[in-house]
């Protein structure tokens, strides 16, 4: 939202926040109910409404697995069939979660933010941890201070996709204009500097700051 505001902020808009589930969210996008949709591409690109939104991407996301190394404990899975008797926590959401159910794992521990989730992590909660692949630098330097071996990732990817704003197909001109201020947002570097206040180690440090290890 962070960057949207952003956008609107320069455009001299406001945005009006409305929080429904994924699929409720995406149905009034279709039915134009809702001007805008902020989500997963995961929740657009389908054949239902591929005619009925203006999708702009906002940053991509790769999920990552990592796990705590240690002494003959390596994983380089090719597939996730190996994994699924571990316990692997993450941040709950619809794409993650049906991601993690797709691949085979059953024994999930559900965190309540990405700082929440490193926290339990480097706490031992689980064995491994979904988070977005950017987060990695704060993953291996968190270890060292929480006192963990060695944090790894393991190289396939768990999800790839991209955040996006979608726009109903009768708002061309808006749509137009916000691409065109996010195009700025980037070049400048502001997308970079908000996207490190969820993934990156200064933001990360920030949140747990606040909390005992």
């Amino acid at each position: 939202m962070d960057i949207v505001n952003e956008v609107y902020r320069r455009l001299n808009g406001s945005v009006e926040y409305n929080f429904y589930p994924m699929r409720r969210s995406v149905y009034m996008l279709e039915k134009g109910k809702a001007n805008v949709f902020i989500g997963a591409s995961k929740h657009l690109y389908n054949d239902t409404l591929k005619n009925d939104y203006l999708s702009i991407k906002l940053y991509p996301l790769t999920f990552v697995i990592y796990y705590i190394d240690s002494p003959g404990k390596s994983l380089s899975a090719k597939d996730f069939s190996a994994l699924h008797e571990l316990s692997v926590g993450s941040v709950r959401g619809s794409a993650t979660e049906s991601s993690l159910y797709d691949n085979g794992f059953k024994n999930i521990v559900w965190a309540t933010s990405i700082e929440n989730n490193l926290l339990m992590f480097l706490n031992k909660r689980f064995d491994l941890c979904v988070s977005e692949e950017s987060t990695a630098d704060a993953f291996f330097e968190f270890s060292k201070e929480y006192g963990v071996p060695k944090v790894e990732k393991i190289s396939k990817p768990l999800l790839k996709m991209d955040m996006v704003v979608g726009f109903h197909k009768s708002m061309k001109e808006d749509a137009a204009r916000f691409e065109n201020e996010l195009q700025k947002v980037k070049k400048d570097g502001s997308l970079d500097g908000l996207i490190s206040l969820y993934f990156g180690e200064k933001g990360l440090r920030l949140y747990l700051s606040r909390t005992e290890k």
